[in-house]
């Protein structure tokens, strides 16, 4: 595989991840609408360390946790701003 071809499927793949992202915050944005209506918190940080446990054991790779982590962060900001 070239390198123009190689670019060419890291462009397709950014392309999904930034699709299914958008699909995880479409869901956080629900589900925070359902935690304030049953008067629960946006935080949950048990539940966050199950997400990440669960990638990092998945993957193998460590660093994915930390990716994940970020997206956690801000699928919380936007799950804040759903619903103020």
């Amino acid at each position: 595989m070239s390198i123009d071809e190689k670019r060419k499927r890291i462009k397709q793949l950014d392309q999904i991840l930034a699709d299914v992202l958008e699909e995880r915050f479409k869901v956080a944005r629900a589900l925070a609408k359902e935690k304030k209506d049953l008067n629960m918190s946006i935080e949950d940080s048990d539940q966050e360390e199950k997400v990440l446990d669960r990638i990092e054991n998945m993957s193998g790779d460590p660093d994915l946790r930390d990716i994940f982590s970020e997206i956690l962060d801000v699928s919380k900001k936007k799950m804040r701003d759903q619903i103020q």
